[in-house]
């Protein structure tokens, strides 16, 4: 398995940058919200998303975004 840490974000191909969206069902199934409040792209998730997930998460969003964790509770 590789780390995140491992992965080169540039060698990561993106969709192109425009509005960022994320389907609801996709965010609801993988416990991850979107938050664009602010300048930069911050996903919310509950636990810790996978690697498919930062993955498509990635491409869906076309760019780098920024990860906050909150209690499942």
């Amino acid at each position: 398995m590789t780390a995140l840490s491992d992965i080169e974000p540039q060698a990561m191909p993106v969709a192109s940058v425009g509005r960022r969206s994320l389907p609801f069902t996709y965010a609801q199934q993988n416990g991850v919200l979107l938050d664009e409040s602010s300048h930069e792209a911050v996903i919310v998730h509950q636990g810790r998303p996978g690697m498919a997930v930062l993955t498509e998460l990635r491409r869906c969003l076309g760019g780098p975004f920024r990860l906050q964790g909150v209690s499942d509770s």
